[in-house]
């Protein structure tokens, strides 16, 4: 009966079925569309219920799951690590530059439970490291490209943003190297070589086979956005940073002789794009936050050209 009554219901001239069957084509459409819907906002509602932490200056919600104590124990393998291959500076006029730069913007940076620590790596390339325990390390063959105090600042600013937004701890609780981590801290060599390249790339000190992104596009971006910040309320012109990433773009670094390429230097495959984000309307953006200033100290070289529109693969405005 069912049968014969759907029968009856398609037997009609050919201009009723099409319309019946654009209704039909529409409802489907919109039962699909809330369908998605409603999965967007579940995942979304899922990921709220699962964050535990919120980034300082961005607000950003983020989940991590290893303890502070862990992360410093964390870092100071990490360290124990690069000091494998890198000989820490002790003094010099480099590291006096540093400490200085450094100073100013840790007094303005949000309170961070174990305090900040700079070093000063004797290497000639252009690495720059943020250790979870607020260690930050750089290469001394980052002074070659440093113009200013300015630009230093904002690749110090940079790494701070890492290590005050939890990067490496949110990395390795997404990828789920939280149990590897562990035993990274008890037992170094107890861990195999596939997961220990894991950590280092979470870390952002080495890449991982295959993965040539130590931090994600989105963590480099959130890092620019809070070492600007941070350079605008220690009264460091924050359009330096866009100034400096564009001397450390690979294809200058790349050119200079005996410099590694740098681990830093391999998350924005577009340099362009990543100088015209940062850029565009930064001075707008950290008015207000340099309100208290008397003067800037901002970069002495020109800074590139910011264009009404973004070049090919920019990801618009932050």
């Amino acid at each position: 009966m069912i049968r014969e009554g759907l029968r009856d219901w398609w037997r009609v001239d050919p201009r009723t079925r099409l319309r019946r069957q654009i209704v039909i084509a529409l409802a489907l459409a919109l039962i699909a569309g809330g369908i998605v819907a409603l999965v967007v906002t579940v995942s979304a509602a899922w990921r709220g219920v699962q964050a535990n932490e919120t980034v300082p200056i961005t607000g950003r919600a983020q989940r991590v799951e290893l303890s502070q104590a862990t992360m410093a124990a964390l870092a100071r393998r990490l360290i124990e690590y690069n000091d494998e291959h890198r000989e820490l500076l002790t003094g010099g006029t480099q590291l006096a530059w540093l400490e200085r730069v450094a100073g100013r913007l840790a007094a303005v940076a949000p309170e961070f439970p174990a305090g900040w620590s700079f070093r000063l790596d004797h290497g000639a390339g252009a690495d720059l490291n943020a250790y979870p325990d607020g260690t930050i390390g750089l290469d001394l063959g980052l002074f070659a490209y440093v113009g200013s105090e300015a630009e230093l600042a904002a690749l110090v600013a940079h790494a701070m943003g890492h290590v005050i937004a939890r990067h490496v701890n949110e990395g390795l609780t997404t990828r789920r190297l939280t149990d590897a981590a562990r035993r990274y801290v008890t037992d170094p060599d107890g861990v195999a070589r596939i997961e220990r390249l894991s950590l280092l790339a979470a870390a952002g000190l080495e890449p991982k086979d295959g993965d040539p992104e130590p931090f994600s596009r989105e963590f480099e971006t959130e890092a620019d956005i809070i070492g600007m910040t941070l350079m605008a309320r220690a009264c460091f012109d924050p359009l330096a940073a866009p100034v400096i990433w564009h001397w450390l773009r690979p294809q200058t670094v790349l050119q200079q002789a005996d410099a590694p390429p740098a681990t830093a230097l391999r998350v924005h495959r577009d340099y362009a794009a990543r100088v015209w984000s940062m850029g565009r309307g930064a001075r707008d953006r950290f008015s207000k936050v340099t309100g208290h200033c008397e003067k800037l100290d901002g970069a002495v070289r020109i800074a590139p050209a910011v264009s009404s529109s973004p070049p090919p693969g920019a990801d618009g405005e932050r």
